[in-house]
């Protein structure tokens, strides 16, 4: 789901609280574990699977709800925040009742944010040793955070970004 940009900066502030001696400059969102559209898909499918096995049982036609649905998601594949700063990178868990940042899983500098392969609509992207799954969308606010970071240093040029575009 698309975050508005008033959102995004209330949750980089929020995250600012995680990381207080660094500056917050990017903020980007995803889900860590397997592709989220191969997750979703398999929920879908089994819940249907589960729904025709109980109408053949019991002649009832039963559905598994959103919610259910939405917090086994949530533990199949967590959803990140890539908090970017001035000091480096930091990896940090979201909350499932507002999606923000509440705790790091990792600082790492910049250079340990890598692509990694691009399938079904998502960018994986390797960020320290954590593959985290996010949108085209998101993973272009990414670079494009990580590309402002290496052109503020003074007298250097900024590395080739190898992320799509």
């Amino acid at each position: 789901m698309a975050m508005s940009d008033r959102t995004r900066r209330k949750h980089a502030k929020a995250a600012q609280k995680l990381v207080p001696d660094a500056r917050v400059t990017g903020y980007a969102i995803g889900r860590s574990g397997a592709n989220p559209v191969v997750v979703v898909l398999a929920m879908i499918g089994c819940s249907l699977a589960f729904s025709i096995a109980l109408v053949l049982a019991t002649g009832q036609f039963v559905i598994i709800g959103l919610l259910p649905m939405l917090i086994l998601q949530h533990f199949i594949s967590p959803p990140r925040a890539v908090v970017i700063a001035d000091q480096g990178v930091a990896l940090a868990t979201r909350s499932l009742l507002n999606g923000k940042s509440n705790k790091l899983v990792s600082v790492m500098g910049h250079g340990y944010v890598q692509p990694v392969e691009e399938a079904l609509g998502r960018v994986k992207v390797g960020v320290g040793g954590e593959a985290v799954w996010m949108a085209k969308k998101e993973e272009a606010i990414l670079r494009a955070a990580l590309t402002q970071h290496a052109t503020s240093i003074p007298g250097t040029t900024p590395p080739p970004m190898p992320f799509t575009g």
